[in-house]
C-alpha cells in the first residue's frame, strides 16, 4: 500500500508539472500567465493566450516550476528507493545494488539483508487515444493527462470492485449511428478504452482495450454485457492494446456482436439498455 501510495505522488507530481499543451516536463525558462498557470517556453512561443485560463502571459517566469523540474528525479527516486536515497547520505551502509533493490545494512552485531522489488515500468513507445476522432498518439504516461484535459466527459477513473476485478455498468441510448468511446482508469490496473458502435443497420459491436502492449493486456480479460431486463447476451476474451484500430477489430469476429434482431427483440420497444463491463486480472 505504501509503494502505491509514493508511486501515485510521483505521477501526481509529475502531471502538476508538466506542460499543459505538450504534456512535457518543462525546462528552464518556464514562463506563465497572469493567473500562474505554468507553459514551457517552447508551447508559449506559439500561444497568445494561456491554455487554462485564457488570460494572457506578461513575461513572467515561475521559478517554482523549474526548480521543481530540475529536482523532480531526485525526488521521485527518494520516494520510490527511499534506501537508495539513505544510502547515499548514511554511514551505516555498505553496499547497494540499484537493478534489483537489494539492499544491504549493516546494524551494530548483525547485517540485515532487505529486498525490494522495483515498481513496473511503464510500456515504452506511443499509444494512440482512442476517444472519438482524436489523432493524438503520446507516451504512457502521457495519456491520463491528455485525456483529462481534452476528454474530460468521457474519463472515468476508480478503483478494483473486487479482488483482482473490476465491474462498471453504464446506462445507454439504442439509435443507429451511434458511438460510445470511454477511458476508464482503473488504479490497481491500468488504462482502458471501451468502445461501443452501433452501425447503420442497427447492429451493435463492443470491445475494451488496455493503454499498453499485447503482452499486458493477455494478463486481463474483459468481459462486456448488454442486458434489458431479463434478457442479456455478452462476450469474453483476453484484453487487446490499443495499437489495433477499434475499426479493423469491428470487422473481426474478436469482440462483441450483437444483431439487430437480437436487440430489438432485446429491448423490448425500450430505446435504452446496460452495458456492464467486467475487467479480471488473469492469474
Amino acid at each position: 500500500m505504501v509503494e502505491e501510495m509514493r508511486a501515485k505522488w510521483c505521477e501526481d507530481l509529475e502531471e502538476i508539472l508538466q506542460c499543459p499543451v505538450c504534456f512535457e516536463r518543462p525546462k528552464s525558462p518556464v514562463k506563465q500567465c497572469e493567473r500562474g498557470h505554468h507553459i514551457c517556453n517552447v508551447c508559449k512561443d506559439l500561444m497568445s493566450e494561456c491554455p487554462l485560463c485564457k488570460c494572457s502571459f506578461s513575461g513572467a517566469r515561475s521559478y517554482l516550476a523549474e526548480e521543481l523540474s530540475r529536482k523532480l528525479d531526485d525526488i521521485k527516486l527518494s520516494l520510490l528507493h527511499p534506501m537508495h536515497s539513505l544510502n547515499n547520505r548514511g554511514r551505516n551502509t555498505i553496499g547497494i545494488q540499484t537493478e534489483t533493490e537489494v539492499v544491504i545494512a549493516k546494524n551494530e552485531t548483525n547485517i540485515t539483508k532487505i529486498t525490494k522489488p522495483a515498481p513496473p515500468l511503464a510500456p515504452k513507445g506511443k499509444f494512440p487515444c482512442r476517444i472519438g476522432t482524436c489523432e493524438a498518439e503520446l507516451a504512457h504516461g502521457r495519456m491520463i493527462p491528455h485525456i483529462r484535459f481534452y476528454h474530460k466527459h468521457k474519463f472515468h477513473e476508480s478503483k478494483c470492485t473486487g479482488e483482482n476485478m473490476y465491474q462498471q455498468v453504464w446506462e445507454m441510448e439504442y439509435y443507429n449511428n451511434t458511438k460510445y468511446d470511454l477511458a476508464i482508469r482503473v488504479a490497481e490496473m491500468g488504462l482502458f478504452f471501451m468502445h461501443i458502435k452501433i452501425n447503420e443497420n442497427g447492429d451493435l459491436f463492443g470491445i475494451v482495450q488496455i493503454v499498453s502492449t499485447y503482452f499486458i493486456g493477455n494478463k486481463f480479460e474483459y468481459e462486456l454485457k448488454i442486458m434489458s431486463g431479463q434478457r442479456s447476451t455478452g462476450f469474453k476474451e483476453k484484453v487487446p492494446s490499443c495499437i489495433s484500430s477499434p475499426a479493423s477489430i469491428f470487422d473481426s469476429s474478436d469482440c462483441l456482436v450483437v444483431k439487430r434482431k437480437s436487440m430489438i427483440r432485446m429491448l423490448a420497444c425500450a430505446d435504452t439498455f446496460s452495458c456492464i463491463m467486467i475487467l479480471t486480472r488473469l492469474p
